[in-house]
């Protein structure tokens, strides 16, 4: 699941894929612009930088532009090279403004409507097992990627997180977190959590990294977070894969990329193929 950014770290040089021993972290190359998510493809491994200028791989052969530039504000990963988006169209793209929810079938190389096209720029996304939930300024579901039904919740996410194992979602305010049990249908706040954080799941996993950068685990009902001790400052969009007992955790921080496979510290992003 992706998650929203808060801000974008500058620019790295021309051999941002190669860290070196002194670089805390693996900086982006030149022309990526804001993040707004990361996600993972579980049939390449490949790491997504979803971005202002488009969406970015990341893998062996370093971070490379996949397809055509849209800013990709929502962006979501629902099986292997199947991805959800949505955001605006960057000039030469043949797409309506705002592009509403678009989904890419061949990974990221080309991108069709499938429905609020013109309508909707979708902030966050999150899959269920009832639908799609998003928020485009008023929150709404779908359960089939066409029909749209709005929700009474009224708090704005910075990050927001699902599973189509189950119904639940998480988000994050500028303040706290929020859980829902209905695929996104009604809300509860849940001030003893950690926020606000930036949100990432895996499978019965969940992540929280708070603004300070310091990560917290727990496990998918979002009512347990125990504090890793691992800590990414300025971190924009966060990622994770691997059972709970194996996770790894990427984090685009100030610096660039961290990974952590232990839970216990980040260091810089190499890719593995393991997603």
């Amino acid at each position: 699941a992706a998650a929203v950014a808060w801000w974008s770290p500058q620019g790295g040089p021309d051999d941002a894929a190669r860290p070196t021993p002194e670089r805390s972290a693996t900086p982006l190359p030149p022309g990526v612009g804001h993040v707004h998510a990361l996600a993972t493809d579980p049939g390449s491994g490949a790491l997504l930088i979803a971005s202002h200028s488009g969406l970015y791989r990341a893998d062996a052969r370093g971070i490379q532009q996949v397809g055509p530039a849209i800013d990709l504000m929502g962006f979501t990963v629902t099986g292997p090279g199947r991805y959800l988006a949505s955001g605006h169209p960057q000039p030469g793209t043949d797409l309506p403004q705002p592009v509403g929810l678009i989904e890419s079938r061949d990974e990221g190389r080309t991108w069709q409507v499938l429905s609020r096209g013109g309508e909707s720029d979708f902030h966050v996304l999150a899959a269920t097992r009832r639908g799609l939930v998003a928020f485009d300024g008023a929150w709404r579901t779908s359960p089939d990627l066409l029909e749209w039904t709005p929700s009474s919740a009224s708090f704005a996410p910075i990050s927001l997180i699902g599973s189509e194992r189950d119904d639940r979602v998480l988000a994050s305010d500028g303040r706290s977190l929020w859980a829902s049990d209905d695929g996104g249908r009604s809300w509860q706040s849940m001030p003893e959590a950690p926020g606000p954080a930036l949100l990432a799941r895996a499978g019965e996993a969940v992540v929280a990294v708070t603004a300070d950068g310091a990560m917290h685990l727990g496990r998918a009902a979002g009512t347990q977070w125990t504090p890793s001790g691992a800590r990414a400052p300025g971190p924009v969009a966060v990622t994770a894969w691997g059972p709970v007992e194996d996770l790894t955790v990427v984090v685009l921080a100030e610096a660039g990329l961290v990974v952590s496979r232990d839970g216990r510290a980040f260091e810089p992003w190499v890719a593995d193929g393991t997603a």
